[in-house]
């Protein structure tokens, strides 16, 4: 969560290379994804911005520092992870962890969860995930919170002299 709060800095809010909406989408389709939610938006941005050469060069450079670093850090484990002081270096670093995920979560809720409604679908979407953690649930939660929006901001169109309403899954 920590890189896509970056990827979402640099690309959107700095750069405006890409809009926040589309790297909203790009993270809901990863976390749907098999495989590393990261490199899945990695992947998302830079086929976006540079088609299937740019998603490819982007996932390897994000997989290849990843792969060297978990290779010296497995090292340094299984040479030195008995040795009190990396227990108690690992120890501290899960609590840090889930602060920078807490982090972005409240970065991400506030620039996008504005709606009496989203906050309403957001708090059910959190509330289920603690209590029923599966990837079945989860894709019924995308997939349930996609069909409630398109009920709750159903707009209709007009085009070409047809009224036109917008549906997700009909």
């Amino acid at each position: 969560m920590a890189l896509i709060s970056v990827i979402q800095k640099q690309f959107s809010d700095r750069d405006s290379l890409i809009d926040n909406k589309t790297i909203l989408d790009g993270i809901s389709l990863a976390s749907v994804l098999p495989g590393p939610m990261a490199v899945n938006v990695v992947a998302f941005v830079g086929y976006r911005l540079r088609g299937i050469k740019g998603a490819l060069l982007s996932m390897l450079a994000i997989l290849i520092p990843s792969v060297m670093l978990i290779m010296v850090l497995s090292y340094v484990y299984f040479e030195f992870g008995n040795l009190p002081a990396f227990e108690k270096f690992f120890s501290g670093v899960l609590p840090a962890v889930c602060a920078i995920i807490l982090a972005v979560a409240i970065n991400m809720t506030r620039k996008n969860i504005r709606d009496p409604w989203q906050i309403v679908l957001c708090i059910i979407a959190g509330t289920v995930l603690m209590w029923f953690r599966s990837f079945y649930v989860t894709l019924l939660i995308v997939f349930g919170a996609g069909f409630l929006g398109n009920i709750i901001y159903r707009k209709n169109s007009t085009v070409i002299g047809e009224t036109v309403s917008y549906s997700v899954f009909l």
